[in-house]
This record gives structure tokens, sequence and C-alpha cells, in this order.
């Protein structure tokens, strides 16, 4: 079934139903204000599974990636060629969190 927030269920709402019914939710929209605000209003974990400004899943599978290569990330260095999108921005911060380098050539 389909969910009614294209039919007017504000986003608080379908927040509140689904933390009834679910464990957890992953959201992929483009707005991040959206995330912002059903994470506001569920009182289960929600996860972003991709923003306009971020895509931290996508980044967390990268670096599981190099890391069955690796055996490593600390002090590994990552090059990332592509648009400057929220693939970028979310490698700079994962990167950052475990300790790689990684450039960026947009």
């Amino acid at each position: 079934s389909d969910l009614q927030l294209g039919r007017g269920e504000t986003i608080a709402d379908t927040a509140r139903v689904l933390s009834q019914y679910v464990d957890a939710i992953m959201i992929r929209t483009f707005a991040h204000s959206k995330l912002e605000e059903l994470a506001a209003y569920a009182t289960i974990p929600v996860i972003n599974g991709l923003t306009d400004d971020d895509h931290p899943c996508q980044a967390l599978a990268d670096l599981l990636t190099i890391y069955e290569v690796k055996k490593t990330l600390k002090g590994l260095k990552l090059a990332y060629v592509g648009d400057g999108n929220n693939v970028a921005n979310a490698l700079m911060i994962a990167a950052a969190k475990v300790g790689m380098d990684c450039v960026i050539a947009c």
C-alpha cells in the first residue's frame, strides 16, 4: 500500500503512525528537512537512505568495500572523482570519522 504523504498526510503524522508498526524507518527524499522532521516525530530510529545533501548509506557501503580489501581504513587515502554531490559530502564525513584522508576531484 502507498503512504499518504502525497495526499496530504503530514510528515509528523506519518512518523507517529509508522512508529507504532515498524522498528525503524529508512527515508529517501530530496529535502534534508523532511528527514529531520520525520526523525523529530518518530519514536524509532530513522535512517537517512538519501537526501540531496547526504547519502550516508552509500558511504558506509563504500567504506565496507574498501575495508574488505584493505583490512583497515585508518590512514588510507580515498580519491573521489565525480560530481560534487550528496555522495561526495557523505564520503568526506565518513572518511574523516574513520581516520581516512579524502580528496575530491569534481
